[in-house]
C-alpha cells in the first residue's frame, strides 16, 4: 500500500474469487442485573485556574462493563485532598481558591458503596509569582511536571528555593524541564533568579547549564565550557531549529536575575533576553535578541537545569532558582 493507492501484486492468470461476508458479530447480551458494581468519576483529571468551577460525573459500570444503573444511591459524597477551594453538594461542583498560587491533589467521591477519584491541579494564569516560601522543605512545587525526583524546596540562608539534584547520572535526571502549567498564548515574559554551583575534579570543572522556558524557547547561562561561557537563545535543542549564543562571562557560586520575553509580531518572533547579578540594577539593553521567521506561538513557561558532572560516585553541578515571575510583556 502506497500513501494514496493500494496494489495487489500476482500472476496475471490467478482466479479472483468473489468475496463473502464474513459472520456477524455476536450480540451483547442484556443482563437482567445491570447494576453499577464500578463506577468512574469524569473528569478523571483536569486543570483550573484559581476561581474556575468544575462538575463531576458518574460514569457507572455492571459486572458486564456495560452502562450500569445506579438508581438508589443518591449524590456523591466528596473528600477534597490537597486542593484549596470549595465542594458544593448540590450540584457536585469543585471550584478552585480565587487566589493566584499552586496546588495539585485529588476529589475523593463516594456514591453508596461505589468509590472513584479524580486528580485536580490549579495554575494560575499570567501574570504570577512563585517564591516558594509557603512550600514546605523538601516538598516539590505541586502541578508542576516534571518536578518529582528531580527538584526539592530547601532551606537557603533563612530563605526558600527550589534545588535541582545532581544526583543521578541517568540523563533523565541529570536534565530537567520543569513546566509551570499548561501552554499558553506567546507573546509573555518569564524573570527567575537562578544559581549554578560547581563540580571539580583534577582535571576539570563541571558546570551547569540553566535558565528559563518561553513558548518552547530556551535561554540557558551554558556552562559546560567553563574556558568560554556564553547565554543562549534556543528552540528544539535536540537538533537545533534555531540558536545564537553571544559571550557571557558569568560564574558559578553567584545569583543571576535572568529575563527572557518572547514578542510576536508580523508573523515572526522577536526573542530577547538578558542577565545581571540580583544585587545589582536591571540594565536598560537586551544582551541578547534573535528572530524566528517561523514561531512557536504557545507554550508552557518553565525551567530547565542540567547537571553536568554527575557520576554514580559524585553529586554534578546543582542549581538553584528562586523569584519566578511570568507576566505580559512591557
Amino acid at each position: 500500500q502506497t500513501r494514496y493507492q493500494m496494489y495487489c501484486l500476482g500472476s496475471k492468470d490467478s482466479k479472483v474469487e468473489t468475496a463473502s461476508a464474513g459472520p456477524p458479530s455476536a450480540q451483547e447480551s442484556v443482563l437482567k442485573d445491570n447494576r453499577a458494581v464500578r463506577i468512574l468519576s469524569v473528569p478523571q483529571e483536569v486543570t483550573l485556574a484559581p476561581g474556575q468551577t468544575v462538575k463531576f460525573e458518574p460514569s457507572p459500570f455492571s459486572e458486564a462493563g456495560q452502562h450500569g444503573h445506579m438508581i438508589g444511591l443518591g449524590g456523591p459524597q466528596a473528600t477534597v485532598v490537597g486542593l484549596k477551594g470549595k465542594w458544593n453538594d448540590a450540584d457536585a461542583s469543585f471550584t478552585a481558591d480565587a487566589a493566584s498560587a499552586f496546588s495539585a491533589g485529588a476529589i475523593k467521591l463516594k456514591w453508596g458503596e461505589l468509590e472513584a477519584t479524580s486528580r485536580v491541579r490549579v495554575c494560575p494564569k499570567p501574570p504570577f509569582k512563585v517564591d516558594f516560601e509557603d512550600m514546605k522543605p523538601d516538598s516539590t512545587p505541586p502541578g508542576w511536571l516534571n518536578v518529582i525526583n528531580k527538584t526539592k524546596v530547601v532551606d537557603q540562608n533563612g530563605n526558600k528555593v527550589l534545588q535541582k539534584l545532581a544526583e543521578k547520572p541517568s540523563p533523565p535526571f541529570m536534565r530537567i524541564r520543569a513546566f509551570m502549567g499548561p501552554p499558553i498564548a506567546g507573546g509573555y515574559t518569564v524573570t527567575a533568579d537562578v544559581m549554578s554551583t560547581v563540580r571539580k575534579t583534577a582535571v576539570k570543572e563541571y558546570w551547569a547549564d540553566a535558565g528559563v522556558i518561553n513558548s518552547r524557547y530556551e535561554m540557558l547561562l551554558m556552562g559546560d565550557t567553563p574556558a568560554t561561557p556564553c547565554l543562549r537563545v534556543v528552540t528544539w535543542a535536540p537538533i537545533p531549529r534555531l540558536q545564537k549564543d553571544v559571550p557571557l562571562a558569568w560564574k558559578p557560586g553567584i545569583w543571576y536575575r535572568v529575563k527572557f520575553q518572547v514578542k510576536l509580531d508580523g508573523g515572526k518572533a522577536l526573542l530577547r533576553g538578558k542577565v545581571w547579578a540580583r544585587d545589582e540594577l536591571e540594565p536598560a539593553d537586551w544582551l541578547i535578541e534573535a528572530v524566528d521567521p517561523y514561531p512557536n506561538l504557545e507554550g508552557s513557561p518553565g525551567l530547565y537545569g542540567y547537571s553536568n558532572g554527575t557520576t554514580e560516585k559524585s553529586k554534578g553541578a546543582e542549581i538553584f532558582y528562586d523569584n519566578i515571575e511570568v507576566s505580559g510583556n512591557e
